[in-house]
């Protein structure tokens, strides 16, 4: 029996992960791990002017012209909740003390954007940013005004290609 029956109730489809669990797990990796491996940045702001973090996590003492890049992203979709956990994970793992996750540093740098729809996070959206508009759909062609974290991440991706080629 539901004992809530005369008050509005709202059940989550999955459970929540909002920017602030998202600021406060990388607050806790950069106090716990060392900088030589993980380092926290901001790659730009959202169209309401949230911080849209980049993180890097390598192996510094290895010259990075011996490594390939990994860029992986998550929450495009602000509702698919399960990719943050995801990721959070990934960040516990490929920062530890781990053997794998030692040799993969060694031989990769490990560039992630974990929320790439922060403004929709923010403001409870399941699929869409501020404007409206599903991120996902406008990879080809952003806009800066309009897919300010879509447009930095493949100008990211386009300047390690190009370094990579000269």
């Amino acid at each position: 029996e539901f004992s809530h029956s005369g008050d509005t109730c709202y059940i989550a489809h999955c459970y929540p992960y909002t920017f602030t669990d998202l600021k406060d797990d990388l607050e806790y990796l950069s106090t716990i791990r060392p900088r030589e491996i993980f380092r926290r940045d901001i790659l730009c702001e959202s169209q309401a002017g949230n911080s849209c973090f980049i993180i890097t996590v390598t192996d510094e003492s290895v010259p990075l012209y011996k490594k390939k890049f990994v860029i992986l992203t998550a929450r495009i979709h602000p509702g698919e909740t399960n990719s943050s956990y995801m990721m959070r994970g990934l960040l516990e793992f490929i920062t530890s003390n781990d053997k794998i996750a030692q040799k993969l540093r060694s031989e990769l740098v490990f560039k992630i954007v974990p929320m790439m729809n922060p403004d929709g996070v923010i403001v409870g959206n399941y699929r869409c940013s501020l404007t409206g508009k599903d991120m996902n759909r406008n990879f080809r062609h952003p806009r800066k005004q309009t897919f300010p974290i879509i447009y930095h991440i493949r100008e990211l991706i386009q300047n390690l290609q190009r370094e990579r080629r000269e």
